[in-house]
């Protein structure tokens, strides 16, 4: 029999047991990052917190313990959906992502190298266009270095437990109502996108940034249920934030404020920009994913099996 990720043959599958699991995820999700942030409070509430200059009564994070306590919520809350998954799903948590026995690491690792090499090219063409936009960020080299460190240790659990939620349970979930690969992305980037409307990034021009993270939505699920693979879209995906994390600043970003190694006073968002780094850009991705999907097809198990 011909199995994809979607479709999973065995465990607990209804509809409403999904949509309860979906839910559930997110809640978990944002519950894991509130707890950590409110065990901090309790415990240490004058190490990490600074006030705002032009208001003392407001306090907030330090960008930099903000970033790893953030992650360390989202690596609990990964934990609690894993063992959710066998719980609620009556199945192991990686049948979410593959239909396979295991991930493929070998696809992940080529998505997230090929994905940041584009990011690469694509910076270093804007750099040599508007170098004056450019700063260098670096005060203390082994600051970036721990930094890098830790970026590279804690971003793929950001990344692949969203990649678990969305293009896992929720790509299941719609599949109970509609195979179509088009269908499916649309509503899941849809959903995807919207979730980053509250990022600061939507400062910088609300139309093509929240159209950007759309686009993006539907291009990783589109390829994930194309070629029964989320691997591709778990590595596009770290690739992005680890690349952000490391290389780009500025004022109105996720990683405001962090010790990246450049800071960008990046321009509003147009036309040109969401069409050249959104629809151009992941439309040379999606080629290339399409080309190495095929290409390794020869050595994919005769159960898998592409829309």
């Amino acid at each position: 029999m011909m199995k994809h990720y979607m479709l999973p043959p065995y465990g607990k599958n209804g509809w409403l047991r999904l949509l309860i699991f979906f839910v559930l995820a997110n809640i978990i999700m944002i519950a894991g990052v509130l707890v950590v942030l409110l065990a901090v409070t309790v415990i240490a509430p004058d190490t990490y917190f600074i006030s705002d200059i032009n208001d003392p009564r407001l306090i907030s994070l330090q960008p930099l313990p903000y970033f790893v306590l953030e992650h360390l919520g989202l690596l609990i809350a990964f934990v609690v959906l894993a063992f959710c998954t066998k719980w609620l799903l009556k199945r192991p948590w990686y049948t979410v992502l593959t239909s396979r026995t295991r991930l493929d690491v070998k696809k992940m690792a080529w998505a997230f190298a090929v994905f940041f090499g584009l990011l690469g090219a694509v910076q270093l063409i804007d750099y040599f266009l508007h170098s004056e936009s450019y700063t260098f960020n670096v005060d203390s080299w082994g600051t970036y270095i721990a930094f890098a460190c830790l970026v590279l240790l804690l971003v793929p659990i950001q990344t692949t437990l969203e990649e678990f939620i969305y293009r896992g349970i929720g790509v299941q979930l719609i599949a109970k109502f509609t195979r179509q690969p088009v269908m499916i992305a649309l509503v899941m980037g849809g959903i995807f996108g919207a979730l980053h409307f509250g990022n600061p990034e939507m400062n910088m021009g609300a139309l093509w940034i929240g159209l950007d993270y759309i686009t993006v939505g539907f291009f990783l699920t589109y390829m994930s249920v194309k070629f029964n693979a989320t691997e591709y879209a778990i590595g596009a995906h770290a690739a992005n934030n680890i690349f952000l994390y490391l290389f780009i600043t500025s004022d109105d970003v996720v990683g405001a404020n962090l010790p990246s190694l450049l800071y960008v006073d990046i321009s509003d968002a147009t036309f040109m920009s969401f069409f050249v780094y959104t629809l151009l850009f992941n439309s040379v991705f999606y080629v290339l994913v399409r080309w190495h999907a095929y290409r390794t097809r020869q050595s994919l198990s005769q159960h898998d099996v592409y829309l």
